[in-house]
């Protein structure tokens, strides 16, 4: 079986390797962009013919009334696991002889080694990621925001995890107006924060006239969580058993294919460092994940990274992206079904407020995880790929439905390499299951595939949903409120909700967003909220609800 993978992982690499070198001269591999879940949010790989909400403009007769958030937190530190994993590299790079093509490797030092304090936490890159967001909706919703700041009207709820806290915080400061003060030259009448600032021990005053800058500080916001080991909304995944469950089933397939991976590429990696001795697949693991933290967070692509051919970095972010897909998506029905009481709080969220029964709700903005933000993408069939069933044994499985729109900066040939490798694959599998039970990927091994972790999942990755509610003054015809969907700053159409852009969770190509509003009436992509809530109310479920959804004897079939 062993030997059978490993030929299999053969034929997809040198399958990249040939997809590599017929990329188009214009297109240059930036591996920023395909660090899958590590992504920074700069680098995040765009939506396929969807507009930014910058560039959209809000319905015509229809006013901005709410907006319901959620975040992945931003740029964070690594974990103290993978702190560890990347300061056992330091034996390794003592090992490797090639000093002379890698010569940052004789001086190397764990650029986590001693961090500790830091491990898991927020990076200073992704409190500007958060701030910047927050300064962008802003700028973008000025009515959302202009009102005085009221945690009744402005609910901020993050996990209790300190990176999705601080993101809470780092949005916070960015999304609402910083208070201005005059500063005061007599501390007797000096505010707290005037005196913090402007006075010495004495008392003293700091200036003669009285005269001197406008002070400001951050508004300051409540922000509400829950203990992490009984959280239904931001961290449904630790109190639920039967996900827990699943995820030690997926865990015993994914996890030798993923070490089969490493194993793969250890010859390489053990050449091109001058090893005289065997690399393991862990040790190429922690090489990956230098690479990962050196790219994703530093910024630094000429060091580790450069140990990896493209095709060898496209192999190790297609599984990561399958390790998301099959953990946190559509590869267990439980990963998502499990995001029902986060879906309710949206649901009701939208109708209490167009029921006007919060009438002084403006926003609710919530900061979770990757394993927060997917499930509940996936339950509402965002990027679904999967519609034809890649796990039968008939002929149909073996046609693909990632996006093959021309405009893709990796789009490939249907009779290239990669794609007869592919389905080479899939043929194996199918003569294969007769006789064992062979897993396989469910996702294609393609650049231009839907399903990515730098586009669906990269730090500081979001959704949100903006009610509209039709101005008195505006036509009489046409519904009441509308929901808008965005993800990642881009328009997308609500499955199932209108739009042309989506074909039940696919984006079909070329499409000219001038005509877009003709073509698809006058709500554009947006949907009647009477619409939306008939198709998400049955899926969505209470808090209280997780228990019935996660009990041990729930359905955990794959989709």
């Amino acid at each position: 079986m062993g030997k059978f993978v490993l030929n299999l992982l053969s034929v997809y690499l040198l399958a990249l390797s040939c997809q590599m070198r017929s990329f188009p001269a214009r297109v240059a591999f930036d591996i920023r962009n395909h660090l899958s879940t590590k992504n920074r949010y700069a680098f995040r790989l765009s939506i396929p013919n969807a507009p930014s909400i910058y560039d959209y403009p809000d319905p015509d007769g229809y006013k901005p009334l709410y907006l319901w958030l959620i975040s992945r937190h931003g740029t964070r530190w690594p974990t103290k696991g993978r702190m560890s994993e990347i300061n056992t590299l330091e034996r390794l790079f003592m090992d490797a002889s090639n000093v002379e093509k890698y010569p940052w490797l004789e001086m190397w030092q764990s650029p986590t080694k001693g961090m500790d304090i830091a491990s898991g936490e927020l990076h200073d890159v992704g409190n500007e990621e958060m701030w910047s967001l927050a300064w962008r909706l802003r700028k973008r919703f000025p009515t959302i925001v202009a009102q005085q700041y009221f945690p009744k009207r402005y609910s901020i709820v993050s996990s209790q995890v300190s990176r999705a806290a601080a993101s809470a915080a780092a949005f916070a400061s960015g999304f609402f107006p910083p208070i201005s003060q005059p500063d005061f030259a007599d501390c007797s009448t000096a505010s707290l924060g005037a005196a913090v600032l402007k006075e010495d021990a004495l008392c003293r005053d700091r200036q003669l006239k009285g005269e001197g800058p406008i002070l400001t500080r951050p508004q300051a916001v409540a922000i509400t969580m829950s203990p992490k080991d009984a959280d239904p909304l931001l961290r449904f995944f630790d109190i639920c058993p039967a996900y827990e469950a699943q995820e030690k089933r997926t865990g015993a397939i994914l996890d030798p294919w993923m070490e089969a991976n490493w194993s793969l590429l250890a010859p390489k990696l053990e050449q091109r460092l001058g090893m005289n001795r065997t690399l393991s697949a862990s040790e190429v693991e922690a090489l990956w994940q230098l690479c990962l933290w050196e790219a994703g967070v530093q910024n630094q692509t000429s060091q580790a990274c450069q140990l990896f051919l493209p095709s060898e970095v496209s192999l190790l972010e297609w599984m990561d992206d399958v390790d998301l897909l099959e953990n946190h998506g559509y590869g267990a029905s439980i990963n998502y079904q499990m995001a029902a009481p986060l879906l309710g709080d949206l649901v009701a969220s939208l109708q209490d407020v167009a029921n006007q029964k919060s009438p002084w709700e403006r926003a609710r903005l919530l900061f979770g995880h990757c394993e927060t933000l997917i499930p509940l993408a996936s339950l509402m069939g965002l990027f679904n790929q999967l519609q034809e069933d890649y796990r039968s044994n008939g002929e149909a499985s073996l046609s693909l439905t990632e996006s093959t729109s021309l405009q893709s900066d990796y789009v490939f040939n249907d009779d290239s390499a990669l794609h007869d490798a592919y389905h080479y694959n899939l043929k194996l599998r199918l003569k294969s299951s007769r006789t064992s039970t062979l897993w396989q990927p469910t996702i294609p091994l393609r650049l231009d595939r839907m399903w990515r972790g730098s586009r669906i999942a990269p730090y500081g990755s979001n959704m949100f949903l903006v009610l509209y509610r039709k101005q008195t003054s505006g036509s009489s015809t046409g519904p009441q409120h509308l929901v808008r969907l965005v993800y990642n700053e881009q328009v997308i159409p609500i499955p199932k909700c209108g739009g042309v852009l989506l074909d039940d969770g696919v984006f079909s190509s070329n499409v000219d967003h001038a005509k877009m509003s003709v073509e698809m009436g006058s709500l554009g992509m947006d949907c009647d909220l009477e619409k939306f809530l008939d198709l998400y109310q049955s899926m969505a479920a209470d808090p209280q609800s997780l228990d019935r959804i996660c009990a041990l004897h729930s359905t955990v079939a794959t989709s």
